[in-house]
């Protein structure tokens, strides 16, 4: 059931609103199979992967709240990202990835990367340097920060505001970059 969910949460996050409606038949068919396997306790909350708890939750209420949620939390992205001239992304694992690939599909420009691997420092992802957090205290105060890391943004966001404690700082979530 697990790997259900997240094919099932995948995809929602990948669909359209329009393309979700059209097929609310699938949608239907595994939300009944999902509440099902809830209520007889063969789903256990610990093993759905964090970062899609709460958009699985969303979905099991209904189709409209989670299209509200997730079209909120867009929101919220584009609005960081419009007041700000350039931004570094911080981390270059999979949400590092996501998060490049959904700036460049809005058309944001002024991306860079930072991490704190030194195994990745120094090199190049996507053509674009990888910088060391040391670096925090050179970079423009109007430079916005996407922290593409979920388990560790609370401590990766610490580290930026030391070094910079004026800097623009926003933690990444699936839901904002599908």
């Amino acid at each position: 059931y697990v790997r259900m969910i997240k094919h099932f949460v995948q995809a929602c996050l990948e669909y359209s609103d329009e393309q979700l409606r059209r097929h609310l038949d699938i949608y239907i068919w595994f939300a009944d199979r999902l509440t099902e396997a809830k209520e007889n306790g063969w789903i256990a909350y610990e093993y759905i992967p964090a970062e899609m708890r709460t958009s699985f939750g969303k979905l099991m209420e209904s189709l409209d709240e989670f299209i509200v949620y997730r079209n909120s939390r867009k929101e919220v992205l584009d609005g960081f990202c419009e007041n700000i001239g350039s931004f570094i992304i911080f981390g270059c694992g999979y949400y590092g990835r996501k998060t490049y690939y959904a700036m460049k599909k809005r058309d944001y420009r002024g991306i860079g990367f930072m991490d704190n691997s030194s195994d990745l420092q120094g090199k190049e992802m996507y053509g674009i340097s990888i910088i060391s957090p040391d670096k925090i205290p050179d970079i423009p105060a109007d430079t916005g920060y996407l922290i593409a890391n979920e388990k560790h943004a609370a401590e990766i966001q610490n580290q930026i505001i030391t070094g910079n404690s004026r800097a623009k700082v926003l933690a990444v979530e699936l839901e904002m970059l599908l």
